[in-house]
């Protein structure tokens, strides 16, 4: 029998760039365009593409849909959608805050079970969790969960339980999708992320977000084992005996087996394809950033991932268009890595003509051929698709097809007829797509949770980024820009007190969110000028958005021994200060012009540190090479004193 997980790490990086581009080389133009009138239960849509501007046509009781080629225009009595914005789907002069704020999109709420025809959409955004009928194309139940829960990755269990991971519950539920009924659930971690079924040992696998692996039978109270693999999990897989784990802001997936003899940690870099020609080594051409799914079911383990340019960028208009050449041309790009046995990875760019923006989930069919790819940030646009369909050409994954879906898509999958499942968060719906590109659309709730600052943060601000791109899941993609005036800057994470902590940005010159708006948004990504109510909506969104969960306390002596150092003898409070440990200013650090004090609430989640990412650990920000001495009082602290300022910040 094979053992727990313990024994062999293996770190795959998920690689850079490879040269694949179709016909539509610039970008679809064709659609599936979906028309009906509302019904009680499913919606049926007419099937032939559209072409040019022929998008969705799609009306419910609450949103109309109107596909003009024209000119896209909508209205919605409840969100207040109306306008014709070439760009986006953002009228002038609008905006909704929904209460409480939604959580960020994160993707990969959406499954279909074994039998291919239950489908159980978790819904984050109304804390309940959906089972529908796919062949009756009917709501069959809707769990009420508790508030806060965030419910998101689900797996079924050999007995076809389904246990699905709450987020910011910190425990796992399970669902029986036959009665609809919730009855039992169990604290995990902090903040599970990915859940996964092993069917030999008959053990569930949660990956969370603050390192976490956790191990525990489907029907246990209390998880049987628990593994520390460093935070940042994201997604967890098992696959010829070994158990897949992906870190999100790196791209980095760990392997986990019985193959050697326990003891034997056997970390190993795996070479990265080839871009343009030229061999991917640390910072040239793009590096791979935001995990936003893994999955390991297929013949070969597929992870959908994002790549952040490493050429200089420049914060100029449009300057955020361009940070590299050929198929890695625009600042973040998108791509599908696939993983041989041997450990060899290859990838494919330019997703959907490269118009992919913010790719929350993907799902591959039955049989292989095909992977469905939500490109979440196409959702509010009139000119691009949300969904994306890719063939297989040999070993390499190519577009295929593109499709619109009238809603916010944030997940996809098929059933047992190779079917297209899509799942829109709002309106809430779930999609069927068939062979003959007819369209169901079955309602999942008729709450609203429209938000404009939720938009305007996810969506494709028309030069293939949004702000999710560089900030995915409302945080930070832990990247090192190289800016043209002022060198390297790491992103800034969002999930820290923005109301508190201004003014923006490293150097400090942004006064506000306004600025920070027109500076970034409009000028350096070349979006849409957004008028007051828009900006104060995507403001209210971004001020709600908290720091990550702490890890578990493991040392709290060690912890107590930290705070004690760091409000003495380390001289750390004087600039990281009060309920937000920040004074707000710009210091001198010792690493060139003085920067903004970021909080370091939630610091623990955010490596790098520093702006130009000096230190890759915590420790690591008490070496010379991030300061020295002119960084807080090094010359008083002994190495054990830094190992308990790390156990004392790992818990802010």
């Amino acid at each position: 029998m094979r053992t727990s997980v313990i024994l062999e790490i293996a770190l795959i990086a998920a690689a850079s760039c490879v040269v694949e581009r179709n016909a539509s080389e610039g970008g679809f133009a064709t659609g599936d365009a979906i028309t009906g009138a509302a019904t009680t239960s499913a919606q049926t849509a007419g099937g032939a593409d559209g072409v040019g501007g022929g998008y969705p046509n799609y009306t419910d009781a609450t949103t109309s849909w109107g596909g003009e080629a024209g000119g896209w225009v909508a209205t919605d009595a409840t969100s207040g959608w109306s306008g014709t914005n070439p760009v986006f789907f953002l009228p002038s002069g609008s905006a909704v805050v929904a209460d409480p704020p939604p959580p960020p999109i994160q993707g990969g709420t959406l499954l279909v079970a074994k039998d291919g025809k239950t489908a159980i959409a978790a819904d984050p955004d109304r804390d309940q969790i959906h089972v529908v009928d796919l062949d009756a194309a009917k709501l069959t139940f809707s769990v009420a969960l508790q508030p806060g829960d965030q419910p998101g990755r689900a797996v079924e269990d050999a007995d076809g339980f389904v246990h699905v991971a709450l987020r910011g519950g910190g425990a796992i539920v399970r669902i029986d999708p036959k009665t609809g009924k919730a009855d039992l659930r169990r604290t995990v971690c902090p903040a599970p992320s990915g859940i996964a079924f092993d069917a030999t040992l008959g053990v569930l696998y949660v990956a969370c977000e603050t390192g976490e692996l956790v191990t525990i039978a489907p029907t246990a109270a209390t998880p049987s084992a628990t593994i520390d693999l460093g935070r940042d999990l994201r997604d967890v897989g098992v696959r010829d005996g070994a158990v897949w784990v992906s870190r999100f802001r790196s791209s980095e997936v760990i392997v986990l087996s019985a193959a050697k003899p326990a003891g034997k940690l056997a970390p190993k870099s795996l070479p990265l394809p080839v871009c343009d020609g030229v061999q991917v080594v640390g910072t040239d051409v793009h590096t791979p950033t935001a995990a936003w799914r893994m999955r390991t079911e297929g013949a070969t383990p597929l992870i959908l991932h994002q790549l952040a340019g490493v050429s200089k960028l420049t914060p100029k208009p449009g300057g955020y268009n361009h940070a590299g050449n050929g198929s890695c041309a625009r600042a973040v790009e998108v791509a599908l890595t696939a993983f041989a046995a041997d450990g060899t990875a290859t990838l494919a760019t330019n997703l959907i003509g490269g118009e992919a923006t913010v790719v929350t989930d993907f799902a591959l069919e039955p049989n292989g051929k095909r992977v469905a790819i939500a490109a979440t940030g196409g959702s509010w646009s009139k000119l691009l698709t949300n969904v994306a369909i890719l063939g297989k050409t040999g070993d390499l994954w190519q577009s295929e097809a593109a499709v619109k879906i009238a809603g916010e898509v944030t997940a996809v999958a098929f059933d047992g007829k190779a079917r297209l499942i899509v799942q829109s968060r709002e309106p809430a719906f779930v999609a069927i797509r068939d062979a003959s590109l007819n369209v169901v659309l079955i309602p999942l709730s008729a709450l609203s949770r429209f938000d404009t600052g939720l938009a305007l943060f996810h969506l494709n601000c028309g030069i293939g980024l949004g702000c999710a791109s560089c900030h995915p899941a409302g945080r930070e993609d832990g990247h090192v820009w190289n800016f043209a005036d002022v060198g390297p800057r790491r992103t800034q994470s969002l999930a820290q007190h923005l109301a508190a902590t201004a003014p923006y940005h490293w150097d400090g010159l942004l006064a506000d969110v306004p600025a920070l708006v027109h500076t970034v948004f409009t000028q350096r990504m070349s979006g849409a000028e957004l008028d007051a109510a828009q900006t104060s909506a995507l403001q209210h969104w971004l001020f709600s958005r908290q720091p990550p969960a702490a890890k578990l306390v493991a040392d709290p002596a060690a912890v107590a021994r930290g705070k004690k150092a760091f409000m003495g003898v380390a001289s750390c409070s004087g600039c990281h200060a009060g309920e937000n440990f920040t004074n707000n200013q710009a210091e001198d650090v010792g690493k060139g012009p003085p920067t903004q004090v970021p909080t370091l609430l939630g610091v623990g989640a955010r490596a790098p540190f520093l702006h130009d990412g000096c230190a890759a650990t915590l420790a690591d920000r008490f070496a010379p090479a991030c300061g020295g001495k002119t960084h807080g009082n090094l010359d008083a602290i002994a190495a054990s004193d830094v190992a308990d300022l790390v156990a004392y910040l790992e818990s802010l």
